[in-house]
């Protein structure tokens, strides 16, 4: 009788041992997979970061690019009127009508005026 009372505490300490250590590999592996998980989230939240610096440089380029827009439109819109353009010309290349002459006064704007 003390045989069988042997036996079932050396199964008993086999069971404990087995499940011992399916208990530490499974832990590990649930580690492990925890690390692997944080690590991409934390890619993903780097990702999300950058790419939303690259959206507000684009939008602020896109806002340029359409005063730009916007300021050539309204010169072709100006460059339609005959009148505009006389003007324009007679101001920046000095042209003349016939009789009239052209002298040009350094002003404040202009570089020779500098000291």
């Amino acid at each position: 009788m003390a045989k069988k009372v042997k036996t079932v505490k050396v199964k008993k300490k086999r069971k404990l041992n087995v499940r011992s250590l399916f208990t530490k590999l499974f832990s590990v592996a649930l580690l492990a997979l925890s690390g692997f998980l944080i690590y991409l989230i934390v890619n993903e939240v780097k990702d999300t970061l950058r790419l939303s610096q690259e959206y507000d440089l684009a939008k602020e380029k896109l806002a340029l690019v359409q005063l730009e827009n916007q300021q050539l439109t309204e010169q072709v819109e100006k460059l339609q009127d005959p009148d505009y353009i006389r003007n324009y010309v007679r101001g920046e290349y000095f042209f003349s009508n016939p009789g009239e002459q052209v002298f040009h006064l350094p002003g404040l704007n202009d570089e020779e005026s500098e000291p």
